[in-house]
């Protein structure tokens, strides 16, 4: 997580190269990692009736097949693609939801997914200078403030009608597709197993 221009905190998206957190590609570690570690620590004190909402985006659909969940995209020792590993940290943040949802089976507990749409923050401040002027210029017509894109996460953490029977993934309150392979088990247990390994090394 990082400042704005106006002293926001904002996360983070596509940085041009490949730096590393705790020896791990920072989006994955900011965007997963340390959502990983805090909710991890905290399920022993959620409530009966607790609920998990994590931030995600639809962009985690363009995931390559795994999830692109190796050590060697992860620490960069392939070829650095930008909005590839942003996707990655995002189908992370699809995948561990379920997990949760697996692991949260016959309890009234609840994990979700939510994509809070394109909102006007400055979350684009590392694409090329057309993009951002263009998203500056016409962000305020066409996208949502931080009051609407705050609007689904907070459906899914209070309201009583929100539910997770399938996806646990939300846009605009509803229920929507995932990467396929966010519901594999196998794909989320590694997934697990390897955010305890990161997670034990910080």
């Amino acid at each position: 997580m990082t400042n704005d221009d106006n002293g926001r905190i904002s996360g983070i998206m596509a940085p041009p190269t490949c730096e590393l957190v705790h020896g791990i590609e920072k989006q994955f570690f900011v965007n997963h990692i340390a959502h990983f570690i805090l909710i991890t620590n905290l399920l022993d004190v959620l409530t009966d009736t607790g609920r998990v909402v994590i931030i995600a985006s639809d962009l985690h659909k363009t995931a390559p097949r795994g999830g692109g969940l190796d050590l060697d995209s992860l620490q960069c020792t392939k070829t650095y693609d930008p909005l590839r590993s942003y996707a990655v940290s995002k189908f992370a943040n699809v995948t561990f939801a379920r997990c949760l949802a697996r692991r949260f089976e016959g309890t009234e507990r609840k994990a979700f997914a939510v994509h809070p749409g394109i909102i006007r923050t400055n979350l684009l401040r590392h694409q090329n200078v057309f993009l951002r002027t263009t998203f500056k210029v016409f962000g305020r017509f066409l996208f949502k403030s931080t009051e609407q894109g705050a609007a689904t996460p907070c459906f899914a953490a209070a309201h009583p009608d929100a539910s997770a029977p399938t996806t646990g993934y939300l846009i605009d309150f509803k229920e929507a597709a995932i990467h396929p392979e966010a519901n594999s088990e196998v794909v989320q247990d590694r997934l697990w197993e390897l955010s305890q390994d990161i997670a034990t090394n910080v």
